[in-house]
Parts: structure tokens; sequence; C-alpha cells
């Protein structure tokens, strides 16, 4: 397994090729491994560990020294990560450090007692470098964001620009520190941030309305306010809080107010830390003019690999790689299912464009199911696909349009979930593309050639098919029903 040079710093050293590669951040509080494939453009996770190990623990003001305790619980994560890194055939590793290290009087020195036994390097990134990278991988999960991204580690917090990605501030005011510096209280951690952030001008004035919050601390935050309010999806990535109920809600568990026995999964450490991450968030809220709150699951160790691994993150589309290789996997092959997006979108250019895209490639990737419950099934599986790159209510339309190829109306057990999610004009333009969906695959049910020959005209009640060498069925079969479902949906607000 080879050690790896951090291509972020240097662009000229070449970006890894290899199929899997291992990412190790030594963070302030835990280390994390992620063991991901790239073969396929997209970064499947393969392996994701994480061992809590508190490395800045006593960070405060002034320096501070890195126990031994803590560097042997440390050096014991990266003996199991690096075994499990080879038994996985990692082909390539990189490791990172984070503020604990690059602040500690003997960082240095315990980076170079790392390498010499387990022989790979371990880079000491800057603040800068952090804030940079977790902007890399934030935007890269969602290329929509504007505003400021907030990295808050153990003993760090990074804050970079969405907007030209220029812009970044570090400050030594991690969850450990803030601790040490508040004397144990979320409050005065909270006026802690406040200050710092207001120093900087830039920030009270980024443009973009969006707050975008990694690590999983903070998701944790999420998970929280999802439980609160019964929110019905289980999706993390991208899940948003409006700024003054953030407030509202986080508020109590800076005062204390807020009980959190109830949220399952929740350890003493993380449950010891939590006030401490929402006094941090609402700092941000209060000096800023951002108005939504997002969570993000992409972070700093994927803009590590991205940039390690020359992914253009500005350019690439996640959602419509992830949805390419699902159907050259699973599906009929991605050319179908562009042909189909290109088919329909001829006919309705109005419709959104790549969320089309994506349920055309998505659509057949549960063919081999069966075929009674298939529509549910495809439905289940976009919802909560491990993907990127799209809000919960895309996510949802996609679902809705691969369930409308297979079936007529919502379950009525679906039916709160939607609804939830999305209006009832939503849901008929979902069932539109669907509709559309199913028309594709009777017109050219092989998959094959193209579709470019054949158009759809509205004819009376119905809608007419020209240029197909289908042959004429009879009107109560399911080609007839499918067209004449079109032509109400055609009808239907601002699609006729």
């Amino acid at each position: 397994m080879k050690s790896l040079d951090l291509r972020f710093r240097d662009h000229s050293i070449t970006p890894f090729t290899g199929k899997r590669i291992a990412v190790l951040d030594i963070g302030s509080s835990m280390v994390r491994m992620i063991i991901v494939e790239t073969e396929a453009m997209y970064p499947h996770l393969l392996v994701h560990h994480k061992v809590w190990t508190a490395l800045a623990k006593g960070k405060g003001k002034g320096a501070f020294v890195l126990s031994d305790k803590a560097k042997k619980r440390t050096k014991d994560a990266l003996n199991w990560f690096a075994w499990t890194a080879k038994q996985v055939g990692a082909e390539g590793i990189i490791a990172v450090a984070s503020s604990a290290m690059r602040e500690a009087e003997n960082g240095a020195e315990f980076a170079a007692e790392i390498e010499k036994e387990f022989g790979f390097k371990v880079h000491i990134i800057s603040g800068e470098e952090e804030a940079a990278l977790s902007g890399e991988g934030a935007l890269a999960g969602m290329p929509d964001a504007s505003g400021l991204v907030l990295d808050l580690g153990g003993g760090s917090l990074e804050l970079s620009e969405c907007a030209g990605r220029k812009r970044l501030a570090t400050f030594p005011l991690g969850i450990l520190s803030l601790k040490e510096l508040s004397q144990h209280t979320p409050a005065k951690a909270q006026k802690i941030v406040e200050k710092a952030v207001s120093s900087h001008n830039w920030l009270s004035s980024a443009e973009g309305n969006d707050l975008i919050v990694l690590g999983s601390g903070m998701r944790t935050l999420a998970r929280m306010h999802m439980a609160l309010i019964g929110y019905p999806l289980n999706i993390l990535h991208d899940y948003r809080i409006k700024k003054d109920d953030a407030i509202r809600v986080f508020s109590e568990l800076v005062d204390g107010k807020l009980i959190l026995d109830g949220l399952s999964g929740m350890t003493p450490e993380w449950k010891e830390v939590l006030p401490y991450r929402a006094a941090a968030l609402i700092a941000l809220l209060n000096t800023t003019d951002l108005q939504n709150v997002r969570f993000g699951t992409f972070g700093l160790r994927e803009g590590v690999l991205f940039t390690q691994c020359g992914y253009e993150t500005e350019d690439s589309d996640l959602l419509l790689t992830y949805a390419t290789e699902w159907a050259n996997r699973s599906g009929f092959g991605a050319e179908v299912g562009l042909n189909r997006a290109r088919w329909i979108l001829k006919h309705f250019p109005d419709l959104p464009e790549r969320l089309v895209m994506a349920a055309s490639l998505m659509v057949e990737c549960g063919w081999r199911e069966q075929a009674t419950g298939r529509g549910h099934t495809v439905f289940d599986r976009i919802l909560e696909g491990p993907y990127v790159g799209c809000s919960h209510k895309d996510r949802m339309f996609i679902g809705l349009c691969t369930f409308f190829r297979h079936e007529d109306d919502l379950l009525p057990s679906m039916m709160p979930l939607v609804h939830t999610v999305h209006s009832e004009q939503v849901v008929h333009q979902a069932k539109l593309v669907g509709t559309l969906l199913r028309l594709c695959g009777y017109l050219n049910p092989a998959g094959g050639g193209d579709l470019d020959h054949v158009s759809l005209e509205p004819d009376a009640d119905t809608v007419r098919i020209v240029g197909s060498s289908m042959p004429e069925t009879d009107e109560k079969g399911p080609v007839h029903t499918a067209l004449n479902r079109m032509a109400k949906l055609w009808q239907y607000g601002e699609f006729s």
C-alpha cells in the first residue's frame, strides 16, 4: 500500500488513479478512516471507521503537549485502520492531521513516530488548508450551496466562503478548546465564538443564505431536530433548518433545558459536548445574515479524496455520476436512460432537466425485483440511497417518477410521507414523468436504438403516437391506458 503525498499542496503530483484509496483523518477528538471505491468516478464508501481518542484533551490557552495516553489511543486506532486498509486492498493511503497535532509542542514529533511505525506519512495541515479542503468536500455534496461552510472539530473551527472559495478563516476554538476556555459553560462558549467571528468583517457579509454545517457531531444536532419535529425522512445529508427555528431549539440545549436521553446512539462523550456544538452554531447565526442551516455528510476527508484523485468538483455532478453508474451496473445501461430523458424533455422542456435525467437513469434499476412491488422497492432505494448532490425534495421527486413508472397512484401508506415534502402539483408532475417513462418502455422495450423518430401529439381526449413501428393495440390495452392518462396529466396546470 503506497503512502501518498498531499496533492492539494502540489498539483504537479500525479492524481491517484487506483481503484481503492484510504483517507485517514487524525483529528482532535477522533481518528477516522474512510476507504473509498473510486473506479466508477463516484466515491462509493466501502469502509468508515472512527475511534474517540481525545488527542487535544486539555488544549485551551497557550501551548500544550499530546499526552502519552492520547498518543497510545491514536496509535492503536491507526494500527487497526492500517490492517483494515490492507485487508480490503486499498492501493494508496493518505493521512492528514489537524489542529491537535499542528498546535501541540510535540505534534511534529508524533507525526514522525507514526511514519516510522506504520510506513505512511502524516500531513499536518494548516487551519487554512483544513478550511479549504472541508469546503471542497462540502460543495461537492451540495453544488447549489451559497454562504459559508462551518467545520467544527475537537480543536479548531474553520469557515470557508462558498462563492469563489477564496476567503477562509480558522480559529483555535474546537469543542475541547471551548470547554476549557468557557470553564465548562456552553453559554460562555457561544459568546467566545461570537467575539472571534466578529473580528472577521467579511464573515458578516458573506454572499448567500446557507450555513453548511459539517461533522458527525454537528449532524447529531440534525438528528435531534428531526426527532423533535417528527421528520419522516431518515436522511441527514442536506437536512435543512430555518435560522429562527435553529436558534430557538438549540438555545434550549445551550441553556440546559433540553433533555437528550431519548436520542438513540448518543454516547456519553457525544452528549457532553453537544451543547458546545449548539453554542457555536448559534454564534454563527447571530453574527451573520445567513438564513438556512444545511447539514452535510461530505467534508474534509472527501475534500482530500477529490483533490487527490483529480476530481474537478466545480464541474462534476455527483447525483448524475451516481445515477449513471447505477444504470450501468443494475439497470439497462446509461445510454438507454439518457435516450429516454432526451425524448421526455423534447416534449416537455419545462420539466426539471437534471431530475428527469436522474429518474430516467435510475428507473430500471429494480427490474430484477418482484413485479408487483417493483415501484415501491425502487422508490425506497432512491429515497434512502447513499448518494449526495440533491436535496430531500429532489430525492422525493426522483423516487416518485420511478414509482409512477410502475404504479398508477400513491399507496395510502405513502401519502403522509410524500405530502410532507411535496405539494399535489409536484406529485402530478412526477406522475407525468413516470407515465412518459412507462411509454418509453412500451415504445422501445429492448432499449436499443433511440426514440428520436417517435413523437406524441394531443388528439381529442387522448394522445397519439407518431412515427413508431409499434403495431396498433386494443383501445383498452395498457398502451392506450397510459396515453389517456398522459392526456389528463398533459392538461394539468402549467404542464399543459
